[in-house]
């Protein structure tokens, strides 16, 4: 990953707005938002981090042989602490901000979206008896295939919805199974091919258009 373009914290009112307010996007509307914003905060802790470590230093730096501690008969004087500022605390941080945290917000939205059209194929199964919402669970076999992909193929397949899914759309779940397989399974170092600019928001947005469509598929089956 050689960029990483952080979340915008006016992305939210981009975010999926269910328009027909029924439960189940409701729910779905609701847990986006709160994703959003835990990964939103996520990102600015870990960046106050950064930006405390640095300002630490530059204090350090008005004192370079100031005595900071003694320990075991030794003196550690200031330079010694913008050292290890310099070659570990904040290399440390800046990695997690440009890879952990990027990452995780990649992981959490692709389980998020998982996690959702689940929801939506168990509501929709002619299987489901069930006289309120999250009443019935489905087992779906993959197939080879992603979650993701079989949960999309059903709803289509079995509840009839029309979903169109933009080159914008399949482009980015393909991309997500790689990366989203790599970082679990500890291949990072194979994740900085994969991409040359990762943008989060583009993430939400994707996910949200993806959620536009199904549930735009679905008023249509009804009305």
């Amino acid at each position: 990953m050689l960029k990483f373009t952080p979340l915008s914290d006016n992305l939210e009112q981009k975010l999926f707005c269910t328009q027909s307010c029924i439960v189940e996007y409701s729910v779905i509307n609701e847990d986006l938002h709160q994703l959003y914003n835990f990964c939103l905060n996520f990102q600015s802790s870990t960046l106050d981090k950064i930006n405390s470590l640095k300002e630490e230093k530059t204090n350090l730096e008005s004192d370079l042989f100031k005595i900071q501690c003694e320990y075991d008969g030794l003196e550690f004087r200031s330079i010694d602490f913008i050292h290890g500022l310099e070659e570990f605390e904040i290399p440390t941080w800046d990695n997690s901000y440009n890879f952990i945290v990027p990452l995780n917000q990649l992981l959490l939205i692709s389980i998020f979206l998982e996690k959702s059209l689940k929801s939506l194929c168990s509501e929709y199964s002619p299987e489901n008896n069930s006289d309120f919402y999250g009443g019935y669970k489905i087992v779906l076999q993959s197939k080879r295939k992603s979650k993701i992909e079989t949960y999309i193929n059903y709803l289509k397949t079995v509840c009839n919805l029309e979903i169109k899914l933009s080159q914008e759309i399949l482009l980015f779940l393909d991309q997500t199974r790689n990366v989203r397989n790599a970082f679990v399974h500890g291949d990072w170092d194979e994740i900085g091919q994969m991409f040359i600019d990762f943008n989060s928001n583009e993430s939400f947005i994707i996910v949200s258009k993806l959620l536009e469509e199904i549930e735009k598929a679905y008023m249509k089956n009804v009305s």
